[in-house]
């Protein structure tokens, strides 16, 4: 098939043909799939908001949902799924699936394609979106050599990942995954996809990389420093130095045929219709197939069931009756679990439901069985054990006397727990987490799972602990090389590393007080 190139005054939305969202129209239900988190992707996702009644936004990776998730908005009508193997994607339930920038992530592209033709209605559309190998001005030619610095460290990594391809091996995948009606465009002319403040937003995070991430993931792949530690200094003084464009990416417009079937059973006719007025529609129990029958719930689609959109989303973003729901676990015979938590917050109010301790009453008066009752009070109970304890229980720790007296039941673990206490300013105690469990390393233990606790709760300093099942809590030299560590990150976050406390048996030792909390500056 011939690959079009646009004529270079071409318009260009979101750095897509505007002649291709003329196509598109406003397709109800929408996906975006592992898109990356750039600004770019970022802007896209607004922009689908508006465009779409529904949006999920589809990854792989936890920490790339939970980022995602400060740009798309949380409501009945947009998610985020951080891992489809639990949380499948109904068989034909969207209008519009969208690979922006991520088809050469994916180590095995024709099986994510066919997952994309499985997902999307017959008629549905495809539109994808990727670099290609392709050289163009030097401005474009600095960002493919860093897109492919990018994909060369994955790899060493063993973080599966593909490579950029030609406009022709992308339309050959597209077309055998089943699709047809292929239109395609490569845009060379790249100037114009974003605008001056989005290219310097894209240039500050690619900076961000170069200098925060790669150097982080050199020092953990074999020879990493040899191999591209020149590529990437000469890299990171190209972009402080010289403009930067995207590289030369195609624009591929696909649909599913109509004659698709969608589900065994089921009226196609009336599929198309269901999918663009489901979420609208979708108000608790309200929800019917079009012949008029009450869908159960295990009918309904995953992003409306309380457990799974906890999953998606976090337990932030459900309502008070689908926390009880995820509670509860099932209904009855008479109510879906969703029915039967509106109903028992409804007829009992919800401070009164909170604040119930007789089992006894709370069946009497809701009409549900003992198991029921018994999970209600005693989830409540154990909320007011834990929260409703005196603001004074909570420690101020000013000397590693201090730490130790809190952390000392620690000695009792028979595996290695490293914890981290987050202190303001005044050296209270505003979180205490466990950061890692099992043998200390600095593979399992990475300055930024220490400090994005840190981060999100604004604390001025840290508190490091671990103990020793041995009993000695003398040092070793791997504890030293990650306090190290841990220091020097510290010191480029300002957050204060106060101390790193190793417990023993009936006894501990304070590298501060040993003098040994120094970082690589110190030395």
């Amino acid at each position: 098939m011939k690959t079009e190139t646009p004529n270079r005054h071409q318009n260009l939305t979101q750095g897509i043909p505007d002649g291709y969202w003329d196509a598109i129209g406003f397709p109800p239900r929408c996906v975006m799939m592992s898109s990356g988190l750039g600004p770019a992707s970022a802007a896209l996702i607004r922009f689908l908001e508006k465009r779409c009644d529904s949006l999920v936004y589809l990854d792989l990776s936890y920490p790339a949902a939970r980022q995602i998730r400060q740009t798309l908005r949380q409501s009945e009508t947009s998610y985020i799924i951080a891992d489809p193997l639990k949380s499948p994607l109904r068989h034909g339930h969207f209008d519009l699936a969208i690979s922006f920038w991520s088809a050469h992530h994916s180590p095995d592209l024709k099986k994510l394609l066919a997952e994309i033709f499985r997902i999307i209605s017959p008629g549905g559309q495809l539109l994808l979106v990727d670099g290609l190998d392709r050289k163009g001005t030097p401005a474009q030619e600095l960002h493919r050599q860093i897109h492919q610095l990018s994909i060369a460290l994955d790899q060493a990594s063993n973080r599966s990942h593909g490579n950029l391809m030609s406009p022709s091996e992308l339309i050959e995948l597209v077309q055998a995954a089943g699709f047809r009606e292929l239109k395609n465009q490569v845009i060379t002319d790249s100037a114009k996809a974003l605008d001056a403040k989005m290219t310097e937003a894209l240039r500050d995070e690619i900076m961000r990389v170069l200098t925060k991430v790669y150097p982080q993931d050199l020092s953990h792949i074999q020879g990493g420093r040899s191999r591209y530690g020149k590529r990437l200094a000469k890299l990171t003084r190209n972009l402080e130095s010289s403009p930067l464009e995207l590289h030369p990416y195609v624009v591929l417009h696909a649909r599913k045929p109509t004659h698709s079937k969608i589900l065994p059973g089921f009226n196609n006719a009336v599929i198309r219709q269901e999918a663009a007025e489901s979420v609208r529609r979708y108000r608790g129990n309200s929800l019917r197939k079009p012949n008029g029958y009450k869908l159960r719930f295990r009918d309904l689609p995953a992003e409306f069931k309380p457990r799974e959109k906890m999953v998606m989303n976090g337990p932030e973003s459900l309502k008070n009756h689908e926390l009880l729901a995820v509670l509860l676990g099932s209904g009855t015979t008479r109510e879906n679990v969703i029915e039967l938590s509106k109903r028992l917050i409804k007829e009992y109010g919800s401070r009164a439901i909170a604040q119930e301790r007789s089992v006894r009453r709370l069946k009497e008066t809701l009409g549900i069985g003992t198991k029921k009752a018994c999970q209600i009070v005693a989830a409540f109970e154990l909320g007011r054990r834990f929260f409703e304890e005196p603001r004074k229980k909570t420690p101020v720790i000013l000397a590693a006397e201090d730490a130790y007296e809190y952390l000392k039941e620690m000695a009792k673990f028979t595996r290695e727990h490293f914890r981290g206490l987050y202190l303001n300013t005044r050296g209270r105690v505003i979180r205490d987490e466990i950061i890692s469990i099992g043998s200390l390393n600095m593979s399992v233990v990475h300055p930024r799972e220490v400090f994005l606790p840190a981060v999100e709760f604004s604390a001025a300093a840290v508190i490091l602990a671990h103990n020793h099942p041995s009993g000695d809590p003398t040092p070793s030299d791997e504890d030293l090389v990650i306090t190290q560590q841990m220091v020097d990150a510290g010191r480029v976050m300002n957050i204060e590393v106060f101390d790193h406390i190793i417990i023993g048996d009936e006894s501990y030792v304070s590298l501060q007080r040993e003098g040994k909390l120094t970082g690589t500056e110190d030395s």
